[in-house]
């Protein structure tokens, strides 16, 4: 039996055997569904795959699954809360900001600050 990590995605735990190989990005996209964290250079430069791990940005195609044990991921997915688009998504689609998919995932989460703050207007 290989190594067994327990961790939260979006708030509820999971739990993988994952082999040596299997990066955070296969295991949220193929095992857990979660498709709004894209897989674009899979070399961490374009950083489509972005994710937030223990409140910090991650390029997920560079993170091994098998080092994820007892931390906390935020997806895309994971912003919207009860229904509701956070407000950076809103502001995309009033904006109409409407992008292929790749660039979502790093935008909004690029534009969150620490802990779900929020950037005040006209911040880089």
């Amino acid at each position: 039996m290989g190594v067994v990590v327990k961790f939260w995605v979006n708030g509820e735990q999971v739990v993988a055997e994952p082999d040596r190989k299997t990066t955070l990005l296969d295991f949220l996209r193929e095992t857990l569904h979660l498709r709004g964290t894209k897989n674009g250079c899979g070399t961490g430069h374009c950083g489509a795959c972005t994710v937030i791990i223990d409140e910090e940005a991650r390029r997920a195609c560079q993170v091994r699954l098998e080092r994820m044990d007892g931390k906390r991921v935020e997806t895309i997915e994971g912003l919207a809360a009860g229904g509701r688009l956070h407000p950076i998504q809103s502001a995309f689609v009033r904006a109409g900001a409407i992008q292929c998919g790749f660039l979502h995932a790093r935008n909004d989460h690029g534009q969150q600050g620490p802990a779900g703050s929020e950037p005040s207007p006209g911040s880089p």
